[in-house]
């Protein structure tokens, strides 16, 4: 059986590692807090675009959330931008920027296999074609 309480503790304790690595000066600017924004500097010039993973709906290098009701298909569409997004190819029509894509369900390893077998079968391709798929449950494993 998992250890939930077990696993959230591990990952508390990552953080506040990392937090007080952000506190003493070391290297670790993604996880450290930003310094202000100098809006000053910034008079009368254009912010950048904005890049999309997947076009008008994920931003790269943004957390992505999706909410419904249980069983509606939120973890099925995540997988399926999840099988789609690292290869490059487009989804439900709209154009993808190759990327990683991280973490994001709770799902065990023979509900992922499951899940997966039918997306590839819809998309024609096969579980060889694609790259490995790294979700929560082995994430944590892999990062204890």
């Amino acid at each position: 059986m998992r250890d939930v309480a077990g696993e959230a503790a591990k990952s508390s304790a990552k953080i506040d590692e990392a937090i007080r690595e952000c506190e003493t000066g070391n290297d670790f600017s993604d996880l450290c807090l930003r310094d202000p924004i100098p809006w000053a500097t910034l008079a009368g010039r254009k912010p950048p675009s904005r890049r999309w993973v997947v076009d008008g709906w994920i931003g790269r290098g943004h957390v992505t959330s999706l909410y419904g009701r249980a069983g509606i298909g939120k973890s099925l569409l995540a997988q399926q931008i999840a099988t789609q997004v690292p290869r490059g190819e487009s989804v439900f029509g709209l154009a993808t920027e190759r990327a990683r894509v991280g973490p994001f369900c709770e799902d065990d390893d023979d509900e992922l296999w499951r899940r997966e077998a039918r997306i590839v079968d819809a998309l024609g391709t096969s579980l060889a074609d694609i790259g490995d798929f790294v979700a929560t449950a082995e994430w944590v494993r892999r990062t204890s």
